[in-house]
């Protein structure tokens, strides 16, 4: 068996296996700055969790710990995070033209997402 995130195209698939989702869940889950998502690998499952972007805005993951889209209506960005298993959380802030991007999250589940063919996967 196997979790398959994907995009709105067929070339965007990041397949994961169920031994890849072995993380407990992390013991706080009050928000959580994007900026701190760099490390390399994850230590815990942030499902549920609140994430802060550097311009104050704050987008709640679901328990479920896929991910999302969050537009406010009144600023130029969107705001997108994105579950990668035990690899972490990767969140982007970006333009809807994605000409402006910024990404925050750590190695490995940014590694993972840019091998899977999805380098912009908030723009797809």
């Amino acid at each position: 068996m196997a979790l398959t995130l994907a995009g709105c195209t067929p070339t965007n698939v990041l397949t994961l296996t169920p031994d890849e989702f072995d993380l407990p869940a992390c013991n706080d889950l009050s928000t959580v700055l994007v900026e701190d998502l760099g490390t390399d690998r994850a230590d815990c499952n942030l499902a549920g969790a609140s994430l802060t972007f550097p311009d104050g805005t704050e987008v709640q993951m679901d328990k479920y710990g896929s991910g999302g889209h969050y537009a406010d209506g009144l600023s130029e960005y969107l705001y997108s995070w994105e579950s990668v298993g035990d690899y972490g959380i990767v969140a982007a802030k970006h333009t809807e033209d994605c000409s402006t991007i910024e990404i925050w999250g750590t190695r490995e589940a940014r590694k993972q997402l840019n091998e899977s063919g999805g380098k912009s996967w908030f723009c797809n």
